[in-house]
């Protein structure tokens, strides 16, 4: 973890642990490689010492040719010799693995002693709050405040609680954890397939240079979404640059979260969908934005950069990390997304995670998001006063502004990735087109 700024912290990229132990690895198999070379080499001075035309010189130069078979026995053999140097080399090679290895079964037991203690927790709060219940709500009611005003703030204040919770929730012998839960309800929705439809919709035009820029374009997007049958309403935009066309994908999160099984209907972005995106299955939503990518014309080698909110973040992360779908997705750009799920990324593919230290989404899964080389998570203050306004995008329009600003190196890394991929500045002052789909379910 490292800071970008007053309340900024930044896990994952180049700088991050994930990059630190690739690089000790390296170290390691660099030793290996130089004990082999360093072994070569002293199996080509032994044989030196039985070349003929060394041996054939000891007749008439005696003293050189031991002073030479001297000083390259030395070489070869001895507590200072090229098979020692080799040895040492290995030995450091071996110990430095060790070594990591010992550290990331530690990162486990540790993982799985704190999944314990909150499973505990979780238990004797729950016993506690029941227990006391008839005390302290006389207390809430003299000072106006209800049960449900006081968990907002505290999930406002300290929205890792939700971690604590739900890794309690998942503890040994209770339930299978967020993933293996969310995965087994989303199974009582009937899941479907989504089509896209083209709407004729203007949208502000200009290639985003900032990620600021790409916060505001995907706010309006999700506008279209309150907007009458806007449900499931996303936006391809193709920046036309010298290189050729780059396609900007956003992605704008739950339209539903009431949604029950039995309610299911033609909207995408339900709850039902967030369950089976933590859960790692498939979604209606997914096939349409597929759906809507064949239909806007972009071809399998040409770039995409997908910027989504909430679940539309989750989609995001999910179609960076898994290929076969036949599209060049480089990278994403998240707003209040749960990615803790979500498997590890290829090599070449860069996400910039945002997330406001006041919104309990990213937390919802339980689990902080992997530190990754190819995974940036920002953390910054960006308000709101509730549950509902810190995961809105006012709020996220200020964490947008601390990556903007950063000088954390995993965050110029990523930024300047997506520069050289013809986003962002790369793509800055390119023309841009822009068609907007409407993503439904059909049975």
């Amino acid at each position: 973890m490292s800071g970008s700024g007053a309340g900024v912290t930044v896990t994952g990229g180049v700088a991050g642990v994930e990059a630190r132990t690739e690089a000790l690895y390296d170290v390691a198999d660099h030793c290996d490689a130089c004990g082999d070379r360093v072994r070569e080499l002293a199996l080509r001075l032994a044989v030196l010492l039985t070349d003929p035309t060394l041996v054939a010189s000891a007749p008439f130069a005696p003293a050189s040719y031991a002073e030479v078979t001297l000083r390259l026995g030395r070489a070869t053999g001895g507590p200072r010799s090229a098979v020692a140097a080799a040895l040492l080399l290995e030995a450091d090679a071996r110990a430095v693995r060790a070594a990591l290895a010992l550290l990331e079964a530690a990162d486990v037991l540790a993982e799985e002693a704190v999944a314990e203690v909150d499973a505990a927790a979780v238990l004797g709060i729950g016993v506690l709050a029941v227990g006391t219940a008839p005390a302290w709500r006389p207390f809430l009611d003299d000072h106006g405040v209800t049960a449900d005003e006081l968990g907002q703030r505290a999930l406002v204040a300290h929205p890792g609680l939700a971690d604590h919770l739900i890794r309690g929730l998942g503890g040994p012998g209770v339930l299978p954890g967020a993933a293996g839960a969310a995965a087994g309800l989303s199974l009582l929705y009937e899941r479907g397939h989504g089509r896209a439809e083209r709407r004729d919709v203007p949208m502000p035009g200009g290639a985003p240079s900032t990620v600021t820029a790409l916060t505001e374009h995907l706010a309006a997007v999700a506008a279209l979404a309150r907007t009458p049958d806007g449900e499931g309403t996303i936006e391809v935009q193709t920046l036309h640059t010298p290189d050729g066309p780059r396609h900007i994908v956003y992605l704008p999160g739950t339209d539903d979260m009431t949604t029950l099984p039995w309610q299911r209907d033609g909207d995408v972005r339900d709850m039902g969908a967030n369950l089976e995106l933590v859960g790692g299955r498939g979604t209606a939503y997914g096939d349409g934005v597929l759906a809507a990518l064949a239909q806007a014309g972009v071809r399998s080698d040409e770039p995409v950069l997908l910027v989504g909110h909430s679940q539309g973040g989750l989609l995001a992360g999910r179609l960076a990390t898994e290929g076969g779908h036949g599209y060049d997705v480089v990278g994403a750009v998240t707003l209040g997304a749960p990615l803790g799920t979500v498997p590890h990324l290829p090599d070449g593919v860069g996400v910039l995670a945002l997330e406001n230290s006041h919104d309990v989404v990213p937390h919802l899964d339980g689990r902080a998001n992997p530190d990754e080389v190819g995974l940036v998570t920002l953390t910054a203050d960006g308000g709101g006063s509730d549950v509902v306004g810190a995961h809105e995008f006012p709020a996220y329009e200020q964490v947008a502004a601390a990556a903007d600003a950063s000088t954390d190196p995993s965050v110029t890394a990523q930024l300047a990735a997506f520069d050289a991929a013809g986003f962002l500045r790369g793509g800055a002052g390119a023309a841009t087109t822009s068609q907007v789909f409407r993503i439904t379910r059909e049975p």
